[in-house]
């Protein structure tokens, strides 16, 4: 229960959210506390895996809500995907991109584009661990010629807060760049997403 424990303190963190969270799950599923940090942890680690893993004693017809619900809101995370049509800063895809991290580990994105910097797609590469994600690079290009995109940026966050990149991070992206290239694509952006963020091509790096 230590994932749903930290969720529910993070929520804390403004009572009213807290708050507001725990009544509507309560309207709809009517659940004791216990239950209630189950399906919490459920929810949120299908939304980030795309995993419906039931491992609940909660009944079958509380299942159901919590599946259901589960499904909707990942379309919807999904849609969001195709939005803002165009990205042209920085600052805009961390603001885009920033639901699709997951707080407590590093958490790997390839944002795929056209010639003008439409959002074709966006995939979530790897999950890692606080301090570390393995990156599958044949991935990050199956999707590219997948998408026939023209541009790509990549992103992944720090948990620890520092969005400062370690020298793996600055070798990975200079390969990608020149990998990208044999492809015919462009390598637009690496952003580091943690309590501010790192741009290396606003750093003039890319």
């Amino acid at each position: 229960m230590e994932l749903a424990e930290k969720i529910i303190n993070d929520c804390e963190v403004n009572e009213k959210s807290s708050k507001n969270l725990e009544k509507s799950l309560k309207i709809i599923l009517d659940l004791d506390s216990t239950g209630l940090k189950e399906v919490i942890e459920f929810i949120y680690r299908s939304i980030y895996t795309h995993s419906l893993l039931w491992d609940s004693n909660c009944s079958i017809k509380i299942k159901e809500k919590v599946v259901a619900i589960t499904k909707i809101i990942q379309y919807f995370l999904d849609f969001k995907s195709r939005w803002p049509a165009t990205i042209s800063s920085a600052e805009e895809v961390v603001k885009y991109i920033r639901n699709f991290c997951a707080p407590d580990r590093e958490t790997f994105i390839a944002v795929y584009l056209d010639t003008h910097n439409n959002v074709i797609s966006t995939s979530i590469i790897s999950y890692g661990t606080i301090d570390f994600a393995y990156v599958n690079v044949k991935m990050i290009f199956s999707y590219a010629l997948k998408f026939e995109s023209s541009k790509l940026i990549l992103v992944h966050n720090h948990p620890s807060g520092d969005p400062s990149p370690s020298s793996e991070d600055i070798a990975f992206t200079n390969k990608i760049s020149t990998m990208a290239k044999d492809f015919g694509i462009v390598l637009l952006d690496h952003i580091i997403v943690a309590n501010s963020f790192f741009s290396f091509k606003c750093e003039g790096m890319l």
